[in-house]
C-alpha cells in the first residue's frame, strides 16, 4: 500500500490567525517595548518593514478631529497619512514619552547604538518573536502585513478600503492577500430539503 503524504497548506502559511498575532504581540512586549510597538504597528496598518524603519517621532500628526495619523513614505516615493488607532496611539506614546513634535525628526526605532534601527535589524525582532511566541511556521514582518488584510477582509472591510491601506495600485494585487477563512461564506449553499414521508 502506498501511503500518500498531504501536501503543505502554502495558503495558510501566509498569514497568521488572530490568536497567533496575539501570542506574537505578548513575546515581542517581553522582548522589549520599541519591539512590540513595531509588532504593534505592523500587525494595525499593514506597512512594508522599509516603510516602517523609516518613521520619525514627527512622521506622526494630530488630524482636525483630534485622531492621530502616521505619515508613511510609501513606494513611489510617495507620501501617505494612515490612521493610527487610538489604543496604538497610546501605546507608542507611552514608549516615547514625548507629546507630538514636528521638528523632532528622531527615529522611532533605534538600535543600542541609539542610530536608526536597519531593516534587517527590524526584520530579526520579528523573526526572532515568532520564534518565542512558539509558533511553527516561519514569521517575518511580511507574514504580518498579509494577516492585517486577511484579518480585515474576513471581518468585512471593504477590499477598496484595505487596499488603500496597503497603498496596492490595484484591487487585484489586494485580492492576492485575501483567503477564504470566514466560516459564514458556507451559509449561503442550500441544502436539499428532506422529502416528507
Amino acid at each position: 500500500m502506498i501511503r500518500q503524504h498531504a501536501a503543505p497548506n502554502r495558503v495558510a502559511e501566509k498569514f497568521l490567525t488572530p490568536k497567533e498575532v496575539d501570542r506574537l504581540l505578548t513575546a515581542l512586549r517581553k522582548k522589549g517595548e520599541k519591539h512590540f510597538i513595531l509588532g504593534l504597528l505592523l500587525a494595525t496598518t499593514g506597512l512594508r518593514i522599509s516603510e516602517a524603519q523609516g518613521l520619525s517621532w514627527s512622521s506622526f500628526m494630530e488630524m482636525p478631529d483630534g485622531t492621530i495619523s502616521v505619515n508613511v513614505l510609501r513606494k513611489g516615493d510617495e507620501y501617505q497619512l494612515l490612521p493610527v488607532r487610538e489604543d496604538v496611539w497610546a501605546s507608542i506614546k507611552a514608549y516615547m514619552g514625548l507629546e507630538i513634535d514636528q521638528a523632532n525628526h528622531s527615529a522611532l526605532f533605534l538600535n543600542p547604538s541609539h542610530t536608526r534601527a536597519s531593516d534587517v535589524s527590524l526584520r530579526t525582532w520579528i523573526i526572532e518573536g515568532g520564534k518565542n511566541a512558539g509558533i511553527s511556521r516561519h514569521t517575518n514582518p511580511h507574514i504580518l502585513r498579509h494577516s492585517f488584510a486577511t484579518s480585515a477582509l474576513d471581518r468585512g472591510a471593504d477590499i477598496r478600503d484595505v487596499s488603500w491601506f496597503l497603498n496596492h495600485k490595484s484591487l487585484v494585487t489586494t485580492g492576492l492577500y485575501s483567503h477564504p477563512t470566514n466560516k459564514r461564506v458556507g451559509e449561503f449553499i442550500p441544502l436539499p430539503k428532506k422529502k416528507e414521508g
